[in-house]
Formats: structure tokens, C-alpha cells, sequence
């Protein structure tokens, strides 16, 4: 998760012409957090980009398995 205020503050102080769009810039790092609890939660976007490797028609030594992700 990005620390949207710290996050905010470092690039404010790096390149003060952004200020007048401090919001908006707030606005975009919140969804970007809220959309990645919604695919990984407390795990990595890396465990959840790697999700098809569990997930889904895999061949076993004893035959097929299927696993299914449900989001809450």
C-alpha cells in the first residue's frame, strides 16, 4: 500500500508546480490503493498476478483439479 500522505508530501517537495493539483493526485494514489486491496489484499500484486499458476484446470498425477477465486 502507498502511504498516500507521505507519498503526497515527497513529490510536492520535489516539484512544487504539482500543488495546484495536490487533490487530484490524492484522488488517483486512494484508488490506487483501494484497487489493489480489492485484487491482493493483504498479499503481493505479484502473489495475485501469479494467481493462474494455482488457480483454475490443472493436471495432477492422479488427474484434473479445478480451484475457483471467490472475492468477498
Amino acid at each position: 500500500m502507498i502511504h498516500v500522505d507521505s507519498a503526497l508530501w515527497l513529490l510536492m517537495e520535489k516539484d512544487p508546480t504539482l500543488n495546484p493539483y495536490a487533490g487530484e493526485i490524492r484522488m488517483h494514489l486512494d484508488r490506487y490503493n483501494d484497487r489493489r486491496w480489492h485484487l491482493a489484499g493483504n498479499g503481493s500484486l505479484s502473489d495475485f498476478a501469479n494467481g493462474h499458476r494455482y488457480f483454475g484446470f490443472h493436471r495432477t498425477e492422479t488427474g484434473w483439479v479445478f480451484r475457483v477465486f471467490h472475492l468477498l
